[in-house]
């Protein structure tokens, strides 16, 4: 969450962030948390994603694109490693 995660995709970097990580499994907002607030239309296009909903400038297609962005660099970051 603060960046330091992009050392996974610097191959120069022999960082491995060992003790210093901690992940955890975040859950999206739940359709039951949404319901009430948000139109139907709103959370069919931005998901579960709290960060849409809390910035509503943001552009939801951006957002997600950057996410699937760096999640394939990831992926093939670790295909070129191994």
């Amino acid at each position: 969450m603060t960046g330091s995660n992009m050392t996974l995709l610097d191959h120069e970097v022999r960082e491995s962030l060992a003790g210093r990580a901690s992940f955890y499994h975040l859950h999206g907002l739940s359709v039951h948390e949404l319901k009430d607030r948000f139109r139907f239309e709103d959370v069919l296009f931005r998901g579960g994603w709290p960060e849409l909903y809390r910035d509503p400038t943001l552009n939801p297609i951006h957002y997600l694109n950057d996410i699937i962005r760096v999640f394939l660099k990831k992926i093939l970051y670790r295909r070129v490693a191994s």
